[in-house]
Protein backbone atom coordinates (compact mmCIF):
# COMPACT_ATOMS: atom_id res chain seq x y z
CA UNK A 1 0.00 0.00 0.00
CA UNK A 2 1.03 3.64 -0.24
CA UNK A 3 3.38 4.67 2.59
CA UNK A 4 2.66 7.90 4.38
CA UNK A 5 3.89 9.52 7.56
CA UNK A 6 1.83 9.99 10.70
CA UNK A 7 -0.32 13.08 11.03
CA UNK A 8 2.16 14.96 13.17
CA UNK A 9 5.14 14.55 10.83
CA UNK A 10 6.77 17.74 9.63
CA UNK A 11 6.17 18.68 5.99
CA UNK A 12 4.27 15.46 5.27
CA UNK A 13 6.76 14.23 2.68
CA UNK A 14 4.56 11.76 0.87
CA UNK A 15 6.13 9.42 -1.72
CA UNK A 16 6.02 10.60 -5.33
CA UNK A 17 5.10 7.91 -7.83
CA UNK A 18 6.06 8.22 -11.53
CA UNK A 19 3.31 9.67 -13.69
CA UNK A 20 2.24 7.40 -16.50
CA UNK A 21 0.38 8.13 -19.71
CA UNK A 22 -3.39 8.44 -19.47
CA UNK A 23 -5.39 5.47 -20.69
CA UNK A 24 -8.08 5.80 -23.32
CA UNK A 25 -11.30 7.26 -21.94
CA UNK A 26 -14.38 5.01 -22.52
CA UNK A 27 -16.59 8.11 -22.62
CA UNK A 28 -14.67 9.29 -25.69
CA UNK A 29 -15.58 6.08 -27.53
CA UNK A 30 -19.22 6.27 -26.43
CA UNK A 31 -19.73 9.83 -27.62
CA UNK A 32 -17.66 9.31 -30.78
CA UNK A 33 -19.99 6.42 -31.61
CA UNK A 34 -23.00 8.66 -30.96
CA UNK A 35 -21.59 11.39 -33.23
CA UNK A 36 -20.99 8.92 -36.08
CA UNK A 37 -24.42 7.32 -35.59
CA UNK A 38 -26.09 10.74 -35.64
CA UNK A 39 -24.22 11.66 -38.82
CA UNK A 40 -25.33 8.45 -40.51
CA UNK A 41 -28.92 8.92 -39.37
CA UNK A 42 -28.98 12.50 -40.69
CA UNK A 43 -27.60 11.45 -44.07
CA UNK A 44 -30.15 8.62 -44.28
CA UNK A 45 -32.95 11.03 -43.38
CA UNK A 46 -31.71 13.47 -46.01
CA UNK A 47 -31.86 10.75 -48.70
CA UNK A 48 -35.29 9.47 -47.65
CA UNK A 49 -36.94 12.86 -47.11
CA UNK A 50 -35.13 14.75 -49.90
CA UNK A 51 -33.91 17.49 -47.57
CA UNK A 52 -32.20 20.61 -48.87
CA UNK A 53 -28.51 21.20 -48.18
CA UNK A 54 -29.27 23.72 -45.44
CA UNK A 55 -31.71 21.30 -43.80
CA UNK A 56 -29.10 18.50 -43.93
CA UNK A 57 -26.49 20.72 -42.28
CA UNK A 58 -29.02 21.87 -39.68
CA UNK A 59 -30.00 18.28 -38.85
CA UNK A 60 -26.37 17.24 -38.48
CA UNK A 61 -25.28 20.22 -36.38
CA UNK A 62 -28.33 20.12 -34.09
CA UNK A 63 -27.79 16.43 -33.35
CA UNK A 64 -24.05 16.90 -32.83
CA UNK A 65 -24.64 19.93 -30.61
CA UNK A 66 -26.94 17.96 -28.34
CA UNK A 67 -24.45 15.07 -28.11
CA UNK A 68 -21.54 17.41 -27.29
CA UNK A 69 -23.55 19.07 -24.52
CA UNK A 70 -24.43 15.64 -23.10
CA UNK A 71 -20.72 14.74 -23.24
CA UNK A 72 -19.88 17.96 -21.38
CA UNK A 73 -22.42 17.18 -18.64
CA UNK A 74 -21.06 13.64 -18.24
CA UNK A 75 -17.51 14.94 -17.82
CA UNK A 76 -18.55 17.74 -15.48
CA UNK A 77 -19.82 15.10 -13.04
CA UNK A 78 -16.26 13.77 -12.48
CA UNK A 79 -13.52 16.07 -11.10
CA UNK A 80 -10.76 14.33 -13.09
CA UNK A 81 -12.53 14.90 -16.45
CA UNK A 82 -14.07 18.28 -15.59
CA UNK A 83 -11.38 20.20 -17.49
CA UNK A 84 -12.87 18.87 -20.76
CA UNK A 85 -16.43 20.00 -20.00
CA UNK A 86 -16.13 23.68 -20.94
CA UNK A 87 -14.63 23.20 -24.45
CA UNK A 88 -17.20 20.49 -25.21
CA UNK A 89 -20.07 22.66 -23.97
CA UNK A 90 -18.80 25.60 -26.04
CA UNK A 91 -18.51 23.43 -29.17
CA UNK A 92 -21.96 21.97 -28.57
CA UNK A 93 -23.59 25.38 -28.10
CA UNK A 94 -21.91 26.71 -31.23
CA UNK A 95 -23.06 23.68 -33.24
CA UNK A 96 -26.64 24.14 -31.98
CA UNK A 97 -26.57 27.85 -32.86
CA UNK A 98 -25.26 27.25 -36.40
CA UNK A 99 -27.75 24.42 -36.89
CA UNK A 100 -30.63 26.60 -35.71
CA UNK A 101 -29.50 29.44 -38.01
CA UNK A 102 -29.41 27.04 -40.99
CA UNK A 103 -32.86 25.71 -40.13
CA UNK A 104 -34.44 29.14 -39.64
CA UNK A 105 -32.66 30.72 -42.60
CA UNK A 106 -29.07 31.95 -42.74
CA UNK A 107 -30.03 35.16 -44.50
CA UNK A 108 -31.61 36.53 -41.31
CA UNK A 109 -30.32 34.32 -38.53
CA UNK A 110 -26.58 34.27 -39.33
CA UNK A 111 -25.65 36.33 -36.18
CA UNK A 112 -27.00 33.54 -33.94
CA UNK A 113 -23.65 31.66 -33.69
CA UNK A 114 -21.90 34.91 -32.75
CA UNK A 115 -24.42 35.47 -29.95
CA UNK A 116 -23.90 31.92 -28.68
CA UNK A 117 -20.12 32.37 -28.85
CA UNK A 118 -20.27 35.62 -26.89
CA UNK A 119 -22.70 34.28 -24.28
CA UNK A 120 -20.20 31.72 -22.97
CA UNK A 121 -17.39 34.05 -21.81
CA UNK A 122 -20.06 36.40 -20.42
CA UNK A 123 -21.70 33.61 -18.39
CA UNK A 124 -18.32 32.21 -17.31
CA UNK A 125 -17.13 35.61 -16.11
CA UNK A 126 -20.34 36.27 -14.16
CA UNK A 127 -20.21 32.86 -12.46
CA UNK A 128 -16.55 33.28 -11.52
CA UNK A 129 -17.21 36.81 -10.28
CA UNK A 130 -19.88 35.58 -7.86
CA UNK A 131 -17.42 33.28 -6.11
CA UNK A 132 -14.42 35.61 -6.03
CA UNK A 133 -13.37 38.13 -3.42
CA UNK A 134 -11.24 40.77 -5.07
CA UNK A 135 -9.98 42.43 -1.88
CA UNK A 136 -7.55 39.86 -0.53
CA UNK A 137 -5.47 40.21 2.61
CA UNK A 138 -1.95 41.55 2.03
CA UNK A 139 -0.47 41.41 5.54
CA UNK A 140 -1.45 44.89 6.64
CA UNK A 141 -4.79 45.89 5.11
CA UNK A 142 -7.85 44.50 3.39
CA UNK A 143 -9.81 41.30 4.07
CA UNK A 144 -8.58 37.70 3.88
CA UNK A 145 -10.65 34.79 2.56
CA UNK A 146 -11.64 32.27 5.24
CA UNK A 147 -13.98 29.51 4.08
CA UNK A 148 -17.03 31.04 2.41
CA UNK A 149 -16.63 34.54 3.89
CA UNK A 150 -14.06 37.33 4.17
CA UNK A 151 -12.20 37.86 7.44
CA UNK A 152 -11.60 41.58 7.84
CA UNK A 153 -8.28 42.99 9.00
CA UNK A 154 -9.94 44.17 12.25
CA UNK A 155 -11.07 40.62 13.03
CA UNK A 156 -7.66 39.25 12.06
CA UNK A 157 -5.96 41.81 14.29
CA UNK A 158 -8.18 40.85 17.24
CA UNK A 159 -7.38 37.17 16.69
CA UNK A 160 -3.65 37.87 16.47
CA UNK A 161 -3.78 39.83 19.76
CA UNK A 162 -5.79 37.10 21.43
CA UNK A 163 -3.36 34.41 20.33
CA UNK A 164 -0.26 36.57 20.82
CA UNK A 165 1.20 36.35 17.32
CA UNK A 166 1.70 38.56 14.27
CA UNK A 167 -1.07 38.71 11.65
CA UNK A 168 1.27 37.40 8.95
CA UNK A 169 2.30 34.44 11.10
CA UNK A 170 -1.35 33.67 11.88
CA UNK A 171 -2.27 33.63 8.18
CA UNK A 172 0.81 31.56 7.33
CA UNK A 173 -0.01 28.96 9.98
CA UNK A 174 -3.63 28.83 8.82
CA UNK A 175 -2.53 28.20 5.24
CA UNK A 176 -0.07 25.56 6.39
CA UNK A 177 -2.80 23.82 8.39
CA UNK A 178 -5.13 23.84 5.37
CA UNK A 179 -2.47 22.46 3.00
CA UNK A 180 -1.41 19.74 5.44
CA UNK A 181 -5.06 18.81 6.04
CA UNK A 182 -5.65 18.53 2.28
CA UNK A 183 -2.47 16.46 1.91
CA UNK A 184 -3.74 14.04 4.55
CA UNK A 185 -7.13 13.79 2.85
CA UNK A 186 -5.63 13.23 -0.61
CA UNK A 187 -3.09 10.78 0.79
CA UNK A 188 -5.89 8.79 2.43
CA UNK A 189 -7.83 8.59 -0.86
CA UNK A 190 -4.70 7.48 -2.71
CA UNK A 191 -4.00 4.85 -0.06
CA UNK A 192 -7.57 3.54 -0.29
CA UNK A 193 -7.26 2.98 -4.06
CA UNK A 194 -3.82 1.39 -3.65
CA UNK A 195 -5.14 -1.02 -1.02
CA UNK A 196 -8.15 -1.88 -3.18
CA UNK A 197 -5.93 -3.14 -6.02
CA UNK A 198 -2.91 -4.20 -3.95
CA UNK A 199 -0.53 -1.74 -5.62
CA UNK A 200 1.95 0.88 -4.47
CA UNK A 201 0.87 3.56 -6.92
CA UNK A 202 -0.29 4.53 -10.39
CA UNK A 203 2.59 2.91 -12.26
CA UNK A 204 2.04 -0.50 -10.68
CA UNK A 205 -1.71 -0.28 -11.28
CA UNK A 206 -1.00 0.48 -14.94
CA UNK A 207 1.33 -2.52 -15.16
CA UNK A 208 -1.28 -4.85 -13.65
CA UNK A 209 -3.91 -3.61 -16.10
CA UNK A 210 -1.52 -4.12 -19.04
CA UNK A 211 -0.75 -7.67 -17.86
CA UNK A 212 -4.46 -8.44 -17.63
CA UNK A 213 -4.41 -9.02 -13.86
CA UNK A 214 -7.01 -6.29 -13.40
CA UNK A 215 -9.78 -5.72 -16.01
CA UNK A 216 -9.39 -2.28 -17.53
CA UNK A 217 -13.15 -1.72 -17.59
CA UNK A 218 -13.33 -2.25 -13.81
CA UNK A 219 -10.33 -0.11 -12.92
CA UNK A 220 -10.56 2.78 -15.39
CA UNK A 221 -12.42 5.18 -13.10
CA UNK A 222 -10.09 4.47 -10.17
CA UNK A 223 -7.08 4.76 -12.49
CA UNK A 224 -8.08 8.22 -13.70
CA UNK A 225 -9.03 9.26 -10.17
CA UNK A 226 -5.65 8.09 -8.85
CA UNK A 227 -3.90 10.04 -11.62
CA UNK A 228 -5.91 13.13 -10.65
CA UNK A 229 -5.18 12.68 -6.94
CA UNK A 230 -1.45 12.25 -7.44
CA UNK A 231 -1.34 15.40 -9.59
CA UNK A 232 -3.27 17.25 -6.87
CA UNK A 233 -0.87 15.96 -4.22
CA UNK A 234 2.09 17.32 -6.17
CA UNK A 235 0.43 20.74 -6.35
CA UNK A 236 -0.29 20.76 -2.61
CA UNK A 237 3.28 19.73 -1.83
CA UNK A 238 4.59 22.50 -4.10
CA UNK A 239 2.32 25.06 -2.42
CA UNK A 240 3.48 23.91 1.02
CA UNK A 241 7.11 24.17 -0.11
CA UNK A 242 6.57 27.74 -1.35
CA UNK A 243 4.87 28.64 1.95
CA UNK A 244 7.72 27.18 4.02
CA UNK A 245 10.31 29.23 2.11
CA UNK A 246 8.38 32.49 2.31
Amino acid sequence: MCDRKPEGSEGLELPAFPRVARRADPLSYVFLGLLLTAAGACLLLANLASLSLEEEIACLLLSWGGILLADALARQARPWTRHKALPLALAGSLALAIGAACLLGLARWWPLPLIALGAWPLAYGLVKREGTHYNTYKFGHGPVNVGDRCLTYTELHKLSELLGMEEEELVKRSLRHYLESELRRVGAEIAAICVKYGVSGLEELDEKINRGEIPESNAFEDFTKLDHLEALRRKLEKALEILEHR
